[in-house]
């Protein structure tokens, strides 16, 4: 686990900075004023991309990113699927069992601020904490930079997560602590999934399904 931790120092490194910096903020201002400054300066190309950027925390997006990996190593799909798994249960069992009835900002703000809301998004009113789409993508994007020695591929993946982040906050979907809740177990379980399926040792793992498909008998 050390190596693996060094191997990806520098991703992890901003990434901690970053969560610290969002918990910062959060105890400096609190989260309903965090989300009211950024309801403030919603735009309607803004309205436009985030409304669709934010289903790359689908469980859909997850399961084609699944199946896709399937095709390229056997080990990486496997590595997303347990990522992607491992996060979901423990985001759905935080969120009804443990933070249950947690109200998102539309209840939040109701007779209080009138929020800037999309058209087309429907919006959820409970059990706000932690973020499954936050949990979702970071598992699936962070596996993704653990799984890839390309540095760009890496920057873009790791501002894929964050945006697709942003966009619950921007949709009024999530506070900000919900979405930091949610990268932080995301982040976890891809690292734990990478490194539990990267010591197997079977080496039909590293290659393609289409090799087994079609393999001569």
């Amino acid at each position: 686990m050390l190596s693996f931790l060094r191997r990806y120092r520098v991703v992890l490194l901003i990434y901690t900075l970053l969560l610290i910096a969002g918990l910062i903020l959060l105890a400096t201002f609190g989260k309903a004023d965090i989300h009211i400054v950024i309801n403030r300066h919603t735009t309607a190309f803004g309205d436009f991309i985030m409304k669709y950027i934010t289903h790359m925390g689908d469980g859909i997006f997850a399961a084609a990113v699944i199946i896709l990996l399937l095709f390229v190593s056997i080990r990486m799909s496997l590595g997303q699927l347990m990522a992607f798994l491992s996060s979901g249960i423990i985001a759905q069992a935080l969120k009804k069992l443990v933070f249950s009835g947690m109200p998102r900002p539309s209840v939040f703000f109701e007779g209080i601020y009138n929020l800037h809301l999309v058209e087309g998004i429907r919006i959820a009113r409970f059990n706000t904490f932690p973020s499954g789409h936050s949990a979702t993508t970071f598992a699936i994007f962070f596996c993704l930079i653990f799984t890839t020695r390309n540095r760009w591929l890496q920057a873009v993946y790791f501002c894929m997560a964050w945006l697709v982040g942003f966009s619950r906050i921007y949709l009024s979907q999530h506070f900000i602590s919900d979405v930091l809740a949610g990268s932080f177990i995301g982040v976890s379980m891809a690292m734990l999934s990478v490194y539990v399926v990267s010591r197997w040792k079977a080496q039909w793992l590293d290659t393609p399904l289409q090799n087994h498909l079609f393999a001569k008998k």
